[in-house]
């Protein structure tokens, strides 16, 4: 856990300085940094991430905020506040919430919007996506459940039919039949992000 985080660390680290144009402060001065997230915090990758973004924080010394855009019909409204207040680099996560951000980014030039673990792309100039590649430790780990499993079964469950989630089953699945070729393979979508039950 502490290897994951110091890498995501040193992602937004790099990430930021390089696109927001180095240094510690962002092209319009700003001394806050947003991340805003389309669940509840307490989502393990989102909790990393917002990790990341703190220590960034503290090593620059500026101001984080996490914001809940528990409703997609804040989406908008969510991005546009954290601009209008000068929030910058806004760290915006997965594809609704990167959707929304192509299309307010032009009316902001002078902030950074940085989409996470998302697969969107534009040609907009303030606007990044940084990926976390789910493939690989999702291959390992269908590799190693096909190897161990005591019944020749595996499952794979995700918690909703989108296109990142659909990657790590990709990887998984693959990993698995790479394993062992005569193995069966279950896979399940709970149908939410948001329930930790």
């Amino acid at each position: 856990m502490k290897k994951l985080l110091s890498v995501i660390f040193v992602f937004f680290t790099v990430f930021t300085t390089v696109f927001a144009g180095g240094g510690a402060e962002s092209p319009s001065d700003s001394n806050q940094i947003a991340m805003i997230i389309p669940i509840p915090n307490g989502d393990p990758f989102i909790t990393i991430c917002i990790e990341g973004m703190n220590k960034l924080g503290d090593a620059t010394g500026r101001e984080t905020k996490v914001i809940e855009a528990l409703d997609k019909s804040e989406y908008s409204e969510q991005i546009r506040a954290m601009a209008e207040v000068g929030a910058n680099p806004i760290y915006a996560m997965w594809d609704d919430l990167g959707t929304e951000v192509i299309k307010l980014a032009p009316e902001f030039p002078d902030t950074k919007f940085i989409i996470v673990d998302c697969y969107l792309e534009s040609d907009i100039d303030n606007v990044a996506t940084i990926v976390v590649e789910p493939y690989q430790a999702s291959f390992v780990a269908g590799f190693v459940a096909s190897k161990t499993t005591k019944n020749g079964k595996v499952a794979w469950v995700g918690s909703m039919d989108m296109p990142v989630i659909n990657k790590f089953k990709s990887g998984f699945v693959q990993g698995a039949a790479y394993g062992n070729p005569n193995v069966k393979i279950d896979t399940l979508y709970l149908g939410t992000a948001d329930d930790p039950n």
